[in-house]
């Protein structure tokens, strides 16, 4: 239950690991041909908009994404992978889930760590987001930088997310927004020890500080800090990233449009 902590982890996370997605077998064989595939969610339509019911429009959503260069992204999928399919999948990776945001959320940024490359002038042109660049810095730098860059706009709720789950349901999503409404900071955890989303009601800088970013730490740092804050925090439930082949292989791409 929500405030019961076991090995740094929420007690019911515990029992909630996600089963393998989709079938086994090998798809890097069919990646390096493969650019931005919208033709991979082109039935998607997130479940609010299906049901026509209001979009939130009280949550900024910042998504997180670098420009697809090749060996400078995905690199834990090689050598399983080259450097161009490892590069490729981060291309549809970022598509899919702004396709899932952009479907759900009136205000999204997408915070590039290359603001003039051409891959996020097309993203922002395609899904209409507004297009926002990256700070220096180690991954808290850039999330502290962009949380305050967002409240110096208005009051709006945050939720940051970064493009390495693509296969989560959009109801994460949806937790995580309502969440916001009772609670000062939400996260989803996943497996490697750290969190595919974090969201904020208000501007709390202090949580992104002193972090061992890239470390099993991660979430556990961040729920220490909260708790030095005395800020209210909603865990949701364990998932996990795409950063190895066999996690490609556990959820592939051609699962990633199912999660409703």
């Amino acid at each position: 239950t929500e405030g019961s902590w076991q090995g740094g982890m929420p007690a019911r996370c515990l029992n909630h690991i996600k089963p393998p997605l989709g079938t086994t077998g090998h798809y890097k064989d069919s990646v390096t041909d493969v650019e931005i595939t919208p033709s991979l969610l082109a039935g998607y339509k997130p479940r609010e908009t299906r049901k026509n019911v209001q979009r939130r429009t009280l949550m900024r959503v910042i998504i997180l994404s670098k420009a697809p260069v090749n060996g400078r992204v995905k690199t834990r999928l090689i050598p399983q992978y080259t450097a161009e399919q490892a590069a490729n999948l981060h291309r549809q990776m970022t598509y899919a889930v702004l396709t899932k945001v952009c479907g759900m959320f009136d205000d999204v940024w997408l915070a590039a760590d290359d603001i003039h490359h051409s891959f996020f002038k097309e993203l922002q042109i395609k899904f209409n987001c507004e297009l926002r660049s990256q700070s220096q810095g180690d991954l808290g730098s850039r999330l502290r930088a962009l949380s305050t860059a967002s409240f110096a706009v208005d009051d709006k709720s945050v939720m940051f997310l970064g493009t390495d789950s693509p296969h989560v349901q959009v109801c994460r999503y949806q937790e995580a927004a309502s969440a916001l409404q009772t609670h000062n900071v939400v996260i989803g955890p996943v497996e490697d020890g750290g969190y595919d989303l974090i969201g904020t009601s208000q501007d709390y800088p202090d949580i992104f500080d002193c972090i061992d970013w890239g470390s099993s730490a991660v979430f556990d740092e961040t729920v220490n800090k909260t708790n030095e804050l005395e800020l209210s925090l909603k865990a949701l439930d364990l998932s996990f990233d795409l950063d190895r082949a066999e996690d490609i292989e556990r959820a592939p791409p051609h699962t990633w449009h199912l999660a409703s």
